[in-house]
């Protein structure tokens, strides 16, 4: 397989590339892209020409969307992509993340009689609460933007699923009910599964979802 690369900031805590390697059975030549803000990205055709497979991670999903010839599959109208490639003499991308949370979500059973809380406004918020939206699941979205974030506790403390969609730096320090999943879109975040494991609550971090999106972002790019 060509070069893989990853475009992202702050991405050394990345295990893409294991993720990878671990799909293909073999070592890849794989690139960390970490740019320290929009204009320090190149532009995506040169990228293309060294890297012909590209994934992109927080915070540029939403930038490098805007500036792509053609979306694949974006039936839900988001404005975020996670895996690039050229196709003739367009740049087309996709979102892979929402592929992989539909598998893996439909996998936890039924939540349709129940409210999810999702925590956090981002891309990853947003994808959620429109994939939430067109299969009829109620949620409720906490976040810094609305004043939330810190009210947990007197409000929706009892639902059986929560969904962390803020910042690695976030840490989340509220009671659960005690059949509550924390599903964290983040990984390798051991002091916030060590708050989990000690209160006893059910915790599963994000690696599964980055295992998942992989495979479909394979299937895309060959």
């Amino acid at each position: 397989m060509s070069k893989m690369a990853l475009i992202g900031k702050n991405i050394s805590h990345s295990k893409s590339k294991d993720v990878y390697e671990n799909l293909l059975k073999r070592n890849i030549d794989y690139t960390l892209l970490d740019y320290p803000s929009e204009v320090n990205i190149p532009p995506l055709k040169d990228l293309l020409k060294e890297f012909p497979r590209i994934s992109v991670t927080a915070p540029y999903k939403s930038y490098i969307f805007k500036r792509i010839d053609h979306f694949e599959k974006n039936s839900l109208g988001l404005s975020a992509v996670n895996a690039i490639k050229m196709d003739g003499i367009k740049i087309v991308g996709t979102n892979t993340d929402l592929l992989a949370f539909d598998k893996l979500f439909q996998g936890f059973g039924n939540f349709n009689n129940e409210r999810v809380i999702i925590l956090g406004n981002g891309n990853m918020a947003n994808m959620i609460s429109k994939y939430f939206k067109s299969i009829n699941v109620v949620y409720s979205i906490f976040s810094r933007k609305n004043h939330k974030l810190d009210q947990f506790n007197s409000l929706y403390s009892n639902e059986k699923l929560i969904i962390n969609t803020c910042s690695r730096e976030y840490f989340f320090n509220h009671d659960i009910a005690d059949n509550a999943l924390f599903w964290d879109m983040n990984y390798a975040q051991d002091k916030q599964k060590d708050y989990f494991f000690e209160k006893k609550s059910k915790y599963l971090d994000g690696y599964s979802l980055l295992l998942e999106q992989a495979r479909f972002a394979l299937s895309f790019w060959n």
